[in-house]
């Protein structure tokens, strides 16, 4: 499905040689060996000039993904790809690259780099560890972030039909083909009761996102780090206990 939506486009991987170029070259390779069609700059991308071998990069692009750390925000030529990117309409499906800034905090896109993937759920590829976990993840937001939101709310709506209205004034031949899907919040209890460990849930359906909304254990909670979602599963570790919602 992910390649009959880039068609003739592909995904651009946008990073900064110095902090991320080994993680780009594998995610690159991870892609090409599920036949999808990836640009790196380094991997036969550039032609002649650089600066029009870039542009036309990003033009053909129907996906962009950033490889945030502290370097590529302060780039400008990173700074430009995203920035054009984002004039142009391409989606944009962040990677955090960075684990902690040169304080020792932990990393977040600031400026403009955070304003334009403000509100995006990025994939976390700081734990080598959970490389495979994280390119599913990786996949599942690349063929979301494609999907028109008008199909999407149109599917929604129709899940959303009563039983015994689904045959009425409606227009069959204007309903979308694929069947309705009903999104819907439920707030559960996770825990995992021995550090070091990790516990996870399978769902009916796919996760879209998930939030804490009560801690009842007293080590660090944060997404990404000490609970998160990958397909259709949720997953705690670390003696972490609480109530989220997905």
């Amino acid at each position: 499905e992910i390649k009959e939506q880039l068609g003739s486009n592909h995904i651009m991987l946008s990073y900064n040689w110095s902090s991320s170029k080994n993680l780009a070259e594998q995610i690159y390779d991870s892609l090409k060996k599920l036949n999808l069609n990836a640009w790196m700059d380094t991997a036969g991308g550039i032609h002649g000039s650089v600066s029009e071998s870039m542009a036309n990069a990003v033009e053909n692009a129907a996906v962009i993904i950033p490889f945030m750390t502290e370097q590529y925000q302060n780039s400008k030529t990173c700074s430009q790809e995203i920035e054009y990117a984002n004039d142009l309409g391409v989606s944009i499906v962040p990677i955090r690259a960075q684990e902690k800034t040169s304080q020792g905090e932990p990393y977040k896109a600031r400026g403009r780099l955070g304003i334009l993937t403000a509100g995006k759920i990025y994939v976390d590829f700081t734990k080598s560890n959970y490389y495979v976990k994280k390119l599913e993840e990786l996949i599942i937001k690349i063929d979301a972030s494609m999907m028109d939101p008008e199909i999407i709310m149109k599917i929604v709506n129709q899940g959303k039909k009563k039983e015994d209205t689904k045959n009425e004034a409606d227009n069959p031949a204007d309903l979308d083909k694929r069947i309705p899907i009903m999104v819907r919040t439920m707030d559960l209890y996770l825990a995992c009761n021995r550090q070091g460990g990790c516990t996870e849930t399978e769902l009916d359906g796919p996760v879209l996102s998930i939030s804490l909304l009560k801690k009842t254990s007293e080590p660090p909670c944060e997404l990404d780090e000490s609970y998160g979602f990958i397909g259709n599963r949720v997953w705690v570790k670390n003696d972490v206990r609480g109530v989220f919602r997905v």
